[in-house]
């Protein structure tokens, strides 16, 4: 079976529907921008390890002390 060939006028329009999709899609496209939200976050500073406590001269083995923080973001947890 056999196609017939399309008229110059409907293969015209053919071409021009497919240069204005493309030129609509290209334009668009152009225009949608993709960034990165960066909330702002304040400089906090690096944390260190603590260095290794150790017993003053003055503190002898016989006492014990103990003691708790009474920050209230600590005890809220």
């Amino acid at each position: 079976m056999a196609f017939p060939l399309p008229s110059p006028l409907r293969l015209l329009s053919y071409l021009l529907l497919l240069l204005i999709a493309t030129a609509t899609t290209t334009s668009f496209a152009a225009t949608i921008q993709h960034e990165v939200v960066r909330k702002p976050v304040p400089d906090f500073p690096t944390f260190r390890e603590a260095p290794a406590f150790r017993n003053g001269n003055t503190c002898n083995n016989d006492s014990i002390h103990i003691s708790m923080t009474l920050d209230s973001n600590y005890l809220r947890g």
